[in-house]
C-alpha cells in the first residue's frame, strides 16, 4: 500500500506541476505603455482527450494580466529531472513550453515532495520564450488541483514583468 500511495502521490505531483506552469502567454503589443511587474492569477483544467492524450488548457481569471494571452496550452520539454533524497522526500524538475497564439513561453517547475507527511511545494519560473515572450521573466507557486468531474481544476499566482 505504501508504494501505491507514493506512485499516486508522484502522479499527483507531476500532473499538479504540468498544469501550473500553464502560468503565461502573450504580452501587450510593444508600445502599450504597461511596465513593471503585474500579478498573475491563472486557471488551468485537465483532460483527457479521446485518443488518450492528456491536454491541459490555461485561462485567465477576471482580473487579466496585460502580459499574457487569455488563454492557450501546455506541453512538457526538458528539462525533467527526479532526485530521490533517501529520507522520504524527492525533488523533481519539470520543463515546461505555454503556447499562445503569437509566440511560446518556456518555463520550469521545481516540486519538492515529502512522501512522510503526504505533501508537496511546488515553484516555478519562466525561463525564456519565442517571439512576444523573448523579455517576459516571473515567478510563482502552485498548489495540489481538486477533480471534479474527471478534470482536474486549479490555480496558481504569481508575477511577472518583461
Amino acid at each position: 500500500m505504501p508504494t501505491q500511495n507514493r506512485r499516486t502521490r508522484i502522479l499527483v505531483a507531476v500532473l499538479a506541476a504540468t498544469m501550473a506552469l500553464v502560468a503565461v502567454g502573450s504580452p501587450v503589443a510593444a508600445g502599450g505603455g504597461i511596465g513593471g511587474p503585474r500579478p498573475i492569477v491563472l486557471e488551468m483544467a485537465e483532460r483527457r482527450a479521446d485518443d488518450g492524450s492528456l491536454l491541459v488548457h490555461f485561462f485567465m481569471n477576471a482580473n487579466h494580466n496585460p502580459y499574457v494571452c487569455a488563454a492557450g496550452l501546455q506541453n512538457d520539454r526538458d528539462p525533467f529531472e527526479w532526485i530521490d533524497n533517501g529520507d522520504g522526500t524527492a525533488n523533481v524538475t519539470l520543463g515546461k513550453e505555454l503556447v499562445c497564439p503569437r509566440g511560446s513561453v518556456y518555463a520550469v517547475m521545481h516540486i519538492y515532495i515529502d512522501f512522510n507527511a503526504g505533501s508537496e511545494s511546488t515553484t516555478w519560473e519562466i525561463t525564456g520564450g519565442t517571439g512576444p515572450y523573448k523579455t517576459l521573466h516571473g515567478t510563482g507557486t502552485a498548489g495540489t488541483p481538486m477533480v471534479i468531474g474527471g478534470i482536474k481544476f486549479g490555480a496558481w499566482t504569481g508575477v511577472i514583468d518583461r
